[in-house]
């Protein structure tokens, strides 16, 4: 991720929320997930109404490329206003 990501995210924010992407079912041990899943149904009743389909809002696990729109635009309401990239790669 670049600079516009890490202003508004630390190291652990970011890593419990990919986790999270990756296990939406597990228990809530941080208060940013319950940001994110905010974050999360807010985007929900938005991308429904845009009938965007590329959203997970059934709590099923999410793909790579979803997971990372969905870091970019949590850092976007979390208040970040510089440019964001996000890139997540499964390393098997």
């Amino acid at each position: 991720a670049c600079d516009g990501f890490w202003d508004v995210m630390t190291n652990e924010m970011a890593v419990a929320v990919l986790d999270y992407s990756f296990r939406p079912f597990q228990q809530q041990t941080s208060p940013v997930l319950a940001e994110y899943d905010e974050f999360l149904m807010s985007m929900c009743g938005t991308r429904i109404q845009d009938n965007q389909d590329d959203f997970s809002c059934d709590g099923s696990s999410m793909q790579l490329q979803q997971i990372a729109q969905n870091m970019r635009d949590f850092a976007y309401y979390r208040g970040s206003s510089d440019n964001i990239s996000v890139l997540v790669i499964e390393i098997a």
